[in-house]
């Protein structure tokens, strides 16, 4: 199946629900999905089944960041059928493009100055101060943090009815400002209680069903199906239990770990450029952050460039099998594996030199994203939820704090609400998106 999706406005108030008191009708998404089989109909319509639910169910407004189904129809067409369905446009915009144009501001020139660089790199007439690679990684905790909390909940609630299966930062969207998160595209939703092999309902439905999802969030386990099938990982229990009940875990946790370092790394990588010397990076406390970065860096390349050997024959068509035969050859579920390792080794570091809250947060991530871990989105928002209280003395933030400019950053924001988010935001300096952007 394919899908068109329109932005249109409704003739009718019926399609604009939720706007009383608007003086024009709301803008809304049209969806139309394209299936050639039974099967992508049913999963078509399953997507819209379940947000259906998720609305009628009783639950609090805030745990519900998904779109509304406002109406759909299903018309036979020519070697198939038509799927259409109207959805309210959820604000803000896709997750990774926003990570993407913050890095580019980022890693500008003459923007960007290590600690301690005294007027190495100063930034020039007219342009924006300058801004330690280190304050982004405090902006990253931030929105990390939030992400988790705003995300967590959505997620379980979804759990007893299906699994998203694609949780990544292309099917989150964010506001301008950074401080609110949307999870969209439920099209490769699965249901929950048929697909794990043993429970009330369960069919063993992830036995059968394609494995789905963008493959630079798949976890090992999603790897070891994709390469050598559902048999070899019965052998492997603690993946076998991560491909049945924590696709959705890992897919938020590696998406947390992304908008963590994003932005920073970019950062980093161009503080050199602006002939600042890094003198921070060989700091007892600067030097786990640089690591995870570089962690960062090596897993996002490495699996991206696995993902655009799969992409490009999905996209131009061509034979699967010489890629399929390649990833076996170079093992990739085994060097996933050891990528996550090097990640979860850098987080413990960065751990041991970050205050009391960021070490709580560091350790949530590296839980979400190991197949060893049980951690539950619950329990992680109820860990990250507990940094009420005042940081603990004794361990510093991620470095010590950037000295004060006499103007702060054009980029500032404090990109939080809430007790536990304003004492995180009193750890860092905190560069964040500008007001303004589009």
């Amino acid at each position: 199946s394919y899908s068109v999706v329109w932005r249109a406005t409704p003739l009718s108030g019926e399609a604009a629900r939720g706007k009383e008191g608007a003086e024009t009708p709301a803008a809304v998404a049209l969806k139309d999905v394209y299936c050639r089989s039974r099967s992508s109909l049913r999963q078509t319509l399953f997507e819209i089944e379940l947000l259906l639910a998720c609305e009628q169910q009783v639950a609090p407004a805030e745990c519900l960041r998904l779109p509304l189904c406002l109406s759909h129809s299903v018309a036979a067409v020519e070697d198939g059928w038509c799927v259409r369905s109207v959805m309210n446009i959820l604000p803000g915009e896709q997750l990774d493009q926003w990570l993407f144009r913050e890095a580019d501001a980022a890693s500008a020139p003459a923007c960007i100055a290590s600690p301690g660089s005294g007027g190495a790199g100063a930034s020039s007439a007219g342009s924006r101060p300058e801004v330690s690679w280190i304050s982004y990684l405090g902006q990253g905790c931030v929105l990390a943090r939030t992400l988790i909390l705003q995300m967590g909940p959505t997620l379980e609630h979804l759990a007893p009815m299906a699994w998203h299966r694609d949780v990544n930062s292309h099917n989150v969207l964010v506001s301008s400002d950074g401080t609110t998160f949307w999870l969209c595209d439920l099209g490769l939703a699965a249901d929950s209680r048929a697909w794990p092999s043993e429970g009330e309902g369960a069919t063993a439905a992830w036995k059968v069903t394609d494995i789905g999802g963008d493959c630079r969030y798949w976890p090992p386990s999603c790897w070891m199906v994709h390469c050598h099938g559902t048999e070899y990982l019965e052998a492997l229990p603690a993946f076998c239990q991560q491909y049945q009940f924590r696709l959705d875990i890992h897919g938020i946790g590696i998406t947390a770990i992304e908008v963590l370092c994003q932005i920073a790394l970019a950062a980093y990588e161009s503080s050199g450029a602006c002939g600042a010397e890094r003198t921070g990076a060989d700091s007892e406390q600067e030097r786990p952050w640089a690591q995870l970065l570089s962690a960062w860096k090596l897993y996002r390349d490495t699996v991206g460039a696995w993902w655009e050997r799969i992409y490009a024959v999905f996209s131009e068509g061509g034979d699967i099998r010489p890629v399929h035969s390649w990833l076996k050859r170079h093992m990739v579920a085994e060097q996933t594996i050891e990528l996550l390792e090097s990640l979860h080794q850098a987080l413990d570091a960065c751990a041991r030199v970050a205050t009391p809250s960021t070490a709580r947060l560091l350790g949530v991530l590296r839980e979400l994203t190991s197949e060893l871990s049980d951690l539950g989105l619950r329990e992680a928002c109820d860990r990250l939820k507990a940094d009420g209280g005042p940081e603990e003395s004794g361990k510093a933030a991620p470095v010590a704090p950037t000295p004060p400019s006499p103007t702060p950053p054009p980029h500032f924001v404090a990109a939080a609400d809430g007790a536990s988010e304003s004492q995180e935001v009193s750890a860092f300096t905190l560069p964040g998106a500008s007001p303004t952007r589009a």
